[in-house]
This record gives structure tokens, sequence and C-alpha cells, in this order.
């Protein structure tokens, strides 16, 4: 498959009205799917958008991989693609979110 001769999966950024919407759509459906409510799907994009892990990666994220006083998520390379540790920058802007969402869950949480 070669993106320069198959045109149909052609990829760019979001636009940010594109993706207030699509926070915006995902909240206010308030619906459950695949065992997870609304504001963790929205934490589970926003990690994805901020720190670029694959989705086998966030899955294997847990809270205790989340460092927001020093505004990282650290990840074991047995969890990644290459083997070797990933350790990502969360945007300032982010961290309060991932706080309030964090809030009291247990450090081997999801």
């Amino acid at each position: 498959w070669d993106v320069r001769k198959d045109r149909r999966h052609d990829r760019r950024e979001l636009t940010d009205d594109e993706l207030r919407a699509f926070f915006t759509s995902t909240a206010g459906g308030g619906v459950s799917r695949l065992g997870l409510s609304a504001l963790d799907r929205i934490a589970l994009y926003r990690m994805a958008l901020t720190t670029g892990l694959r989705a086998r990666e966030l899955a294997a994220l847990r809270v205790a991989d989340v460092n927001l006083e020093a505004g990282v998520v650290t990840l074991g390379g047995e969890h990644t693609k290459n083997g070797e540790p990933a350790r990502q920058p969360l945007p300032p802007g982010e961290i309060a979110f991932f706080r309030e969402w964090i809030g009291s869950k247990p450090a081997d949480a999801p």
C-alpha cells in the first residue's frame, strides 16, 4: 500500500474546530463504549493526541505511569513497539484536565 498512489487514506491534522466538535459530541452522548464512559474515552483520546502513543501502548498505561507533577507519561519498554522505555511530556494545558480526571483513581487503574 503506497499512500502516494492510493489517496483514499490521506492523513491530516484535525482543526481546532473539528477537535472541539469531536469532544463535544463524545461528552454529549454520554454513552459507554467498550467499557469506557464518555469521560474516560475523552481522556484516552486526549492522551493519544498529546503523547502520540499507539493504541497498545495506551492500553498498557496505568495511573501510576502519569506523573502530573513532572508533566510526563512514562511507559516501560515491555509495552512499546521498539522495546525501549518511552517518556512523553504532557502539554502544560492538559495537566489540569488529567489531574481532575485521575482524581482518586488507584495507581494500578488503567
